[in-house]
């Protein structure tokens, strides 16, 4: 799957659907992923936008004889705090027993970076959402940009096949 980075240069575009343009019935399922189903964007939803410079700060980090939990923990806070910027006044951070309210969608948040496996120029890592509405006591997720849409899902499994979502669960609301 290939995403159009261009989208995020355009000014114009509206990143956050601040607009409510885009929704459940008007987007393909394989146009957003887990970011863009939790936070009600339905786009492909990147923390951090731009691949290459995550990947070498890893690696800067890593060569600095950062330990890999350091690692993890700076990279989830840069992806904490360009999401609370993105959706200033939408997005907070709350605790995970949190008591959303009608306009609200609670929203857990992990990453993963790979401490094994490394190649020149390359680290593995990924991010993953999960959320809950109000009224719901299910937790709900979106794997990757399949078509497969929105399923149910637990909270306290992390574990994809080989990935397995390393850091803290950090839990937002979100205003809708």
């Amino acid at each position: 799957m290939s995403i159009n980075i261009e989208l995020f240069k355009d000014s114009s575009y509206d990143f956050t659907n601040d607009l409510k343009k885009r929704n459940y019935f008007n987007t393909n399922f394989t146009d957003y992923n887990c970011g863009g189903a939790a936070l009600l964007t339905f786009n492909a939803f990147i923390p951090y936008r731009d691949r290459e410079e995550h990947t070498e700060g890893i690696l800067k980090m890593k060569d600095k004889g950062y330990t890999w939990d350091r690692v993890v923990n700076i990279i989830l806070n840069r992806d904490i705090k360009q999401m609370l910027k993105e959706f200033s006044g939408k997005l907070s951070i709350v605790s995970s027993d949190y008591e959303i309210k009608s306009n609200e969608r609670l929203i857990a948040y992990r990453i993963f970076i790979d401490k094994e496996y490394y190649e020149e120029g390359f680290i593995d890592s990924d991010f993953h959402f999960k959320f809950r509405d109000y009224g719901s006591s299910s937790w709900f997720e979106k794997l990757g940009f399949s078509e497969d849409g929105i399923v149910e899902t637990d909270i306290n499994d992390w574990d994809y096949g080989s990935i397995c979502y390393n850091s803290r669960t950090v839990f937002f609301s979100l205003k809708i």
